[in-house]
């Protein structure tokens, strides 16, 4: 080989090809990131919509912190970065979706009356009892509208707690086991 082209001089130039483009798999990946994002956003608020004053009262709000913590545990859990984000945005699809499909139910079940239930089942119910269950639907829809954010940031703060924020895997599991390298205990 010839000394001036193992040196690498300037009269010796290889072949490279930079692009600045994408290929069409990426571009279709991206766009269906987005897309979901886009109809989970519309899906949130046709949702909120439905609900009217209750839908603005709380699953805005309850959503959105959802969507904060999802974003804030991401940031700073780094290790558990992937995971993090498809249960977020799973979550908040999934509790959408049962709030949407659950105002469906409640709008079909509400209006049989005890009579009607009694000849349908071919027992006898009290008025009362046609009370009682449009009540437990109701309370139902309370419970997990409420729980299911609740236990949602509960998921996000155990991560802080067993990550330790900016802790990665391997430090957390030395800490664990009790093998330091070179640092004090605390």
């Amino acid at each position: 080989m010839d000394q001036q082209q193992y040196r690498g001089d300037s009269s010796v130039k290889p072949d490279l090809v930079y692009t600045h483009t994408i290929s069409v798999y990426q571009l279709i990946s991206n766009l269906k990131i987005i897309l979901f994002y886009v109809v989970e956003l519309v899906f949130w608020l046709v949702v909120a919509r439905l609900y009217l004053n209750f839908g603005s009262k709380w699953i805005v709000p309850s959503v959105s912190a959802m969507w904060i913590m999802g974003a804030v545990t991401t940031y700073f859990i780094k290790e558990e970065r992937e995971g993090t984000i498809r249960e977020t945005k799973w979550t908040i699809l999934g509790f959408l979706g049962f709030l949407f499909m659950y105002r469906i139910v409640i709008q079909l079940v509400a209006p049989i009356s005890s009579e009607q239930m009694g000849a349908a089942l071919n027992i006898t119910i009290p008025a009362v009892s046609g009370m009682a269950a449009s009540g437990l639907l109701q309370n139902i829809l309370l419970i997990v509208s409420v729980m299911t954010p609740i236990g949602f940031l509960i998921w996000c703060a155990q991560k802080f707690k067993n990550y330790h924020a900016r802790e990665n895997k391997r430090d957390a599991f030395k800490r664990i086991k009790g093998i330091r390298e070179n640092t004090p205990r605390f």
